[in-house]
Order: structure tokens, then sequence, then C-alpha cells
């Protein structure tokens, strides 16, 4: 099986920031997004993923060919208008086609999803879609029956529950042919219509409570990423130590005397903290400079931007 991670989107929820950084680029505990998903995938053997790209495309294109491991291989694709999820979708179709599915993740979520389980039980059920659901209360619009069979996606139907795409699907070969290449679409209304068809097509796989899945949303959500991950209470990331006492400062990264780092804060690689900063509950990006007697709390910090959260 191949994936797609859908990375063409303007990122205007983590804004300003993405006007300077492609969200899938953002980092998390010092990685980019991205890094740690295809990571992620490369270790359930998934060899070929792809992105579709439009925001600040030249950006990740160069990002992903700096990779050390070359696994799994990147195939990226240029939007010049967004397509939305189904569009971009529809650039990889043929893979799935080849394969039989394809797997679909979003590049904007942190999660230890036992991937390998999603794409167990797709195999399993033979299902048209599978999607993995969480369970939260702010986005729940997906009904599912005691069966894990999927009702309907914003609907009225009685449902034993409703829980939130996660952003992690797989999608069969029939399903796949509804999408069109080079069309602007969402993939929700080609669900709808698949359900609606084929009442008991498309499955869910419902995500255990103890597992971590944050959509970073909003720089809020981000902080609070960053909390979890320091805390000790995030997931296990791949190519990530978590230093303890909730502070992380990259190896090249300096700090002057008397700065004062508290909470949880994470230090990008190359900054240079200055004398007598203070910072609480912050994230710095690669290659900041803070100048002496600088001070902070709860703020995304790059460059000369500075994002209170």
């Amino acid at each position: 099986m191949r994936a797609v991670v859908l990375c063409a989107g303007l990122g205007t929820r983590l804004s300003p920031l993405t006007d300077r950084l492609p969200k899938p680029l953002v980092p998390v505990a010092n990685r980019a997004i991205l890094d740690l998903i295809l990571d992620r995938l490369g270790a359930v053997g998934i060899e070929d993923v792809g992105l579709n790209l439009h925001h600040m495309a030249p950006v990740i294109e160069a990002h992903v060919a700096l990779r050390r491991n070359g696994r799994p291989r990147v195939h990226t694709v240029y939007e010049p208008e967004i397509l939305d999820t189904g569009g971009g979708i529809a650039h990889f179709r043929a893979w799935g086609e080849q394969d039989g599915a394809l797997l679909v993740h979003n590049a904007d979520i942190v999660t230890d999803l036992d991937i390998t389980s999603v794409i167990d039980s797709h195999q399993r059920t033979g299902a048209a879609a599978t999607l993995a659901l969480v369970d939260d209360p702010r986005f729940n619009a997906v009904g599912i029956d005691e069966a894990g069979r999927v009702l309907d996606i914003r609907g009225t139907a009685t449902v034993a529950a409703r829980l939130t795409l996660c952003g992690v699907y797989i999608l069969s070969r029939c399903f796949l042919q509804r999408l069109e290449p080079h069309r602007k679409a969402s993939v929700v209304p080609a669900l709808r219509e698949q359900i609606a068809r084929e009442p008991g097509s498309v499955r869910a796989v419902r995500i255990p409570a103890s597992t971590y899945w944050r959509d970073l949303g909003h720089m809020s959500a981000y902080l609070d990423l960053h909390r979890d991950i320091l805390e000790g209470r995030g997931p296990c990331l791949p190519g990530v130590e978590i230093p303890p006492g909730g502070v992380m400062v990259a190896p090249d990264a300096t700090l002057a005397p008397g700065a004062r780092l508290s909470g949880c804060v994470a230090i990008g690689p190359r900054c240079a903290i200055g004398r007598d900063v203070c910072l609480s509950d912050c994230v710095v990006l690669a290659g900041t400079r803070l100048q002496d007697g600088f001070a902070a709390h709860r703020a995304v910090i790059l460059d000369d931007l500075v994002i209170a959260a």
C-alpha cells in the first residue's frame, strides 16, 4: 500500500506563522510535522508517499530532498489552484487502482495512532473506505452503528455514536474512481454518496482513548501539544528524545548567562538566546535570535514574529 499526505493547504489557522513557514514544516519538538508523519508511515512498511503541494511548495520540496534515509520515497505534485482533499488525493488515484487501496494522512495532526491496525481492519472488511475516528465532542459528526459501519456524516440518522474523522483513512479502488483528477472537490461528499449507494461499505476504526491525537487547528493547540510532549504525556515521536524537566534545547542553540527558561520550552536549532532572556511555556523556532532582556509567556517565536496564545 502507498500513501498520500495532504500538504497543499495555506495553513490559515496557524497564521501568521504559516505566512513564513508552510504548515507541514512547522516543528514539533524540533522536528517538522511532515518528517514525523513520513517516518511513521515508513515504519509500517509504506515505501512511497505522495504529497500535493501549493503554499510554499519549493520550500517543502527542498526539505524532503534533504531527508537522509530516503525512505519512504516521496513524490510531489504541484497544484496551481488548491483542489481540496478529493482533488489532492486524485493526483495519486492510479496508485490505489494498482494496489487496491490508498492510505490518506492529513499534514496537520500529531498522533501515535496504530496505522497497522487501520490497514488490517480495512483489508479484513473489504470496505470501500475505512475511516479512523476519534471521540472529540467539539467536532463529532460521523455517525456509526454498533458494528462499526458509518451511517452518515453530519447527518440526522439514529446512530450508536458520533465521532470525529481524525485525518487518517484508507480508500479502496472502487471509491477512488469517484474522485476526478484536476477537479476541486472535498472527499466528504464522495463518502456520503458511497454511504447512500452502498450502505455498510464505509467502515470505522475507533481510536482507543489511550491513543494520543491532536489537530493543530490553532496556535493554542500547538503550544498545548508541546506541553503534553515535554511533560511526558504526549505521543512517542520518531527521532525525538524528550529531556527531563520540561525544557528542550537544540544541541547547536546557545543560551547566554542569565537566560531563564521555565514551564515547557522548546528552543530550535541555531537559536541564540541573549542575556537575561525570560521564557515560559514558549516555542522558539529555528534560527531565531532573542535580544538581551527579552521576555515572553506562552508564545511562539520566529525571528521578529511573536505570537501569543
